[in-house]
């Protein structure tokens, strides 16, 4: 089973402090200096991306409201001025195509 966020962070921080600790013993298996800073540097940049996302999230989450804000005033103007352009074209349903009303009562 694959691991969660968190749990993956942790892990590889303990990989990497584990491996750093025991460099001499795993070097003779191919685990090199450059491989451990590897690990260290892919948890930071994960971590980095992580946090950027979160903010970015909670950003969408605010427009998202003014969105549906701004598209609840829009719904309401254009209720308002269909209303308003069938009460003044009220015998003439033919007109109101113009305002892009579809002609029926």
């Amino acid at each position: 089973m694959a691991l969660s966020f968190d749990d993956l962070v942790a892990a590889t921080r303990q990989m990497v402090a584990a491996l750093s600790a025991n460099h001499e013993q795993v070097a003779v298996r191919g685990i090199t200096s450059e491989f451990i800073a590897q690990g260290h540097s892919l948890v930071e940049q994960v971590e980095a991306l992580n946090i950027e996302q979160e903010r970015l999230k909670a950003e969408l989450k605010g427009r998202t409201t003014e969105l549906k804000s701004a598209l609840k005033k829009l719904r309401s103007w254009h209720a308002e001025s269909v209303s308003g352009v069938k009460l003044t074209y009220r015998s003439q349903p033919t007109r109101w195509i113009e305002f892009g009303i579809k002609a029926k009562k």
